[in-house]
């Protein structure tokens, strides 16, 4: 007895290799209210030292990302994150530190690409 494999056609038992979806990136984001158009910044800078060191950026470009958001009255994007728990660790320890502005008329929050 002779065995001989069946031939099957119009089917293609080649997968492709699924790639793990890549996550999502974390923004952390900051809103500075339009009531400081008209008194203009004043920062704490100890406290602006801290929050740009936490966030891994200059103090220069932690007051430009502020006046950006004061100005145009919408978030502004001032570190983005691969891990969402990293993300949030540096949120909590913003929290910590904030208000970094003179009024307390400014925030930070998370944004997620998900």
């Amino acid at each position: 007895m002779v065995i001989t494999p069946e031939i099957v056609r119009g089917t293609d038992f080649v997968t492709e290799d699924l790639k793990p979806k890549e996550p999502g990136s974390v923004q952390i984001i900051l809103f500075v209210c339009g009531c400081y158009k008209d008194v203009g910044l004043t920062l704490n800078t100890e406290k602006a030292s801290q929050v740009a060191s936490i966030l891994g950026i200059t103090l220069r470009q932690l007051v430009s990302f502020a006046v950006t958001a004061m100005l145009t009255g919408g978030p502004t994007v001032v570190a983005c994150y691969k891990q969402h728990d990293v993300a949030e660790a540096k949120l909590v320890q913003l929290e910590m530190v904030t208000p970094f502005i003179s009024k307390a008329c400014h925030s930070f929050e998370l944004q997620s690409d998900e």
